[in-house]
């Protein structure tokens, strides 16, 4: 998946929300990115996946599960027809699965042996790609992507990183992993179709063996006594420099979950998750904060999957209903809209936490955005070392130069109430980021907020973002870079 269709994927996701004000949509896309794991492809090796994976006679197939990769070369995997190749564009292949033709759903247990992986599905049906594929681990989502006949490609694959909070979610290292794969319509209900066959094949990343270009780096976030847990979901004791203030995590079934929480400061995040085995769209995890409703967030069956700290600082709503030294009363829960009838679903498991905000930078006079200076991204921290703005209506582009040869998080976008609120359609545009030339990221109406985009390392070289489309007549564009913390 090139970032022209990352940037598109983001958009959609982030225009459909539909919210009202810059800061709300700000908040809205971290959760989002939070809680929904965007899919990073290895385009060269999921081709060559296409290429590799063929129909091959009966006779040449066994049941026999090949050991986990001991040898530069691992045996090739060959099951039901399908073969997965042991050696795939220098990324060693670590478990593969295949069913049998009409086999709508396949399981099966695994104990991987690392955390850094690529998983790279095969599905084929007769619906040719309406229908969708569906990974998980421990029943939470993974991968979901178009199932085609033409067999695996760039848009189904993904890598699964150290820091991924999948790993605490199902136990890591402690108990085998239930993977699961399935093939379900665009409602999420199980299709059955004779000619449906599905496999998975799980590699350690080439990147990670050091044969490939450089990557953004990742690693586990370690454990901390002052971390809470439960049921395999973590909020750790510190995201960056962010510390941990309060937290709760409801059982399974349980549709509310409250704090009574004393502050210090008003300069806090809230952070949620909302999991469920069949998500509805009409239900939202929805926070009261003393009475006050507050933002809301859909569940979905993937759990929190990134313990990044928060970015954007300065929710002046939260601010004003939050009352330092006295109790507080925080409410998460689930609320369906249109009906005034309590939510029932026994699948669903919520929670959330209050972190304490570190030091950070006002970004204009007389705007409540705020940036971190310090922020944790995949088990690493990052400093802010350059931030500029520029009036929108100015109608031209915005530069800033990245640093050479380090791993670096972009921040581009635009911002300001007659920019958010403005109907008019336009195009996000960012250049000089990775090989492809300018990245386009349509916006729609307005300009609802603000890309954070990880940048591997490449040569120091000016970067850009820029409108097209109507002229602004108010609003700022905004560009910063946060580097890596030596």
């Amino acid at each position: 998946m090139n970032l022209d269709d990352l940037r598109q994927e983001l958009t959609t996701r982030a225009d459909e929300a539909g919210h009202p004000d810059l800061l709300a949509g700000v908040h809205h896309r971290i959760r989002r990115t939070k809680q929904r794991r965007v899919a990073t492809a290895l385009t060269a090796t999921a081709a060559a996946l296409a290429l590799a994976i063929a129909v091959v006679p009966s006779a040449l197939t066994t049941t026999k599960d090949p050991d986990p990769a001991v040898t530069p070369r691992p045996p090739d995997y060959k099951l039901n027809g399908l073969v997965f190749p042991g050696d795939l564009q220098n990324g060693h292949l670590q478990k593969a699965w295949a069913g049998k033709k009409g086999e709508s759903t396949v399981e099966f247990e695994w104990t991987p042996t690392s955390t850094k992986l690529t998983a790279l599905p095969y599905c084929t049906d007769s619906a040719n790609g309406t229908n969708l594929v569906r990974l998980t681990f421990n029943d939470l989502r993974v991968l979901e992507q178009s199932c085609a006949d033409f067999g695996p490609e760039a848009t189904t694959s993904a890598t699964i990183d150290p820091s991924d909070q999948i790993w605490t979610s199902v136990g890591y290292g402690m108990q085998p992993i239930r993977v699961g794969l399935r093939v379900v319509d665009a409602q999420g209900n199980e299709v059955v179709d004779p000619s449906i066959q599905l496999g998975v094949g799980f590699y350690r990343t080439a990147a990670d063996l050091g044969l490939l270009a450089p990557s953004m780096p990742s690693r586990e976030v370690p454990a901390d006594a002052g971390d809470y847990v439960r049921d395999g979901y973590r909020y750790p004791a510190k995201r960056g420099t962010q510390p941990l203030e309060a937290a709760v995590i409801g059982a399974k079934g349980q549709t509310s979950v409250t704090l009574r929480w004393t502050p210090t400061s008003k300069d806090v995040e809230l952070t949620e998750f909302c999991v469920a085995s069949k998500p509805d769209m009409k239900v939202m995890a929805t926070f009261t904060v003393n009475g006050h409703p507050y933002h809301g967030s859909s569940c979905d069956d993937q759990g929190p999957r990134k313990l990044d700290s928060g970015i954007y600082h300065g929710d002046s709503s939260l601010r004003d209903w939050l009352k330092v030294g006295q109790p507080n009363v925080i409410t998460l829960r689930l609320e369906k809209s249109g009906s005034a009838s309590p939510v029932v679903d026994e699948s669903a498991q919520l929670g959330f936490a209050i972190y304490r905000n570190g030091p950070s930078r006002q970004v204009l006079p007389g705007h409540d955005l705020r940036l971190a200076e310090t922020i944790e991204h995949d088990g690493h921290q990052y400093r802010l070392e350059g931030l500029r703005t520029m009036p929108a209506e100015l109608n031209t582009r915005l530069y800033m130069t990245g640093p050479g040869d380090k791993p670096f998080l972009l921040l581009a976008g635009g911002f300001g109430d007659k920019l958010a609120g403005d109907s008019k359609s336009r195009t996000l545009l960012v250049s000089g980021v990775g090989d492809e030339g300018a990245q386009s990221q349509h916006q729609g109406p307005g300009l609802p907020g603000i890309l954070t985009i990880p940048v591997p390392p490449q040569r120091a070289r000016p970067m850009a973002v820029s409108l097209t489309g109507a002229k602004p007549t108010g609003g700022f564009l905004l560009m910063a870079i946060y580097a890596p913390v030596e």
